[in-house]
């Protein structure tokens, strides 16, 4: 909850305290590069973005948050509030010199968004950055800029040892092929792969 504040309001802007009551938020914004400017209506748009949630999750194909809503931040603020069942808790309000406002409580649910949809294979020629025995995984190779490690195939493992460790910090040694995520979770070369190197910097 306090991430959320301070991401919404800014970290500069928040003093945090507790009382007997309850926990409370200090917001300035004073001076700071908050989303939040002087005169700005945190209530209504409080109000707008507890809407906004509520009209994407109606939908059949909720869009991401992110592009559901006015402010992120402000959403990120509810879901912080959000709650299966709202009546036992001590309800959440915000206070400024107009007077004290209720923080809408919505439903998780309210915060659904669509999967992601993980590529479970790459195609194309990767720069091998290293390679290294491990205990579970076998020879793995650290591919791309991500140092992304991949389990090779028999074959493409004899070929990587065959460079000294210089060719891979000259870029010099290259895999050209698919990478598969296998079940296990790990990236391997695929049958028919094949490594590739520019001879002039192999050395």
């Amino acid at each position: 909850m306090t991430k959320a504040i301070s991401d919404a309001f800014g970290e500069d802007a928040i003093s945090r305290f507790l009382k007997a009551d309850g926990a409370y938020a200090y917001v300035d914004v004073t001076g700071t590069e908050s989303l939040l400017l002087e005169g700005f209506d945190i209530p209504a748009m409080l109000l707008l973005t507890a809407r906004e949630l509520e009209e994407n999750a109606g939908k059949e194909s909720p869009l991401p948050i992110v592009q559901a809503v006015t402010h992120h931040g402000f959403a990120r603020l509810l879901e912080a509030f959000a709650s299966k069942n709202p009546k036992p808790h001590l309800p959440p309000t915000y206070t400024d010199a107009t007077g004290t406002h209720p923080v809408p409580v919505l439903s998780p649910q309210m915060f659904s968004e669509p999967k992601r949809h993980i590529s479970r294979s790459r195609t194309g020629t990767f720069p091998v950055k290293g390679a290294y025995y491990h205990p579970r995984k076998g020879y793995v190779a650290k591919l791309t800029a991500d140092l992304l490690d991949v389990r090779m195939t028999e074959d493409v493992q004899r070929e990587v040892i065959e460079h000294p460790i210089s060719a891979f910090a000259k870029d010099a040694v290259w895999f050209e092929g698919t990478l598969a995520l296998e079940e296990d979770g790990v990236w391997s070369t695929q049958p028919g792969g094949r490594i590739t190197h520019q001879p002039e910097l192999v050395s």
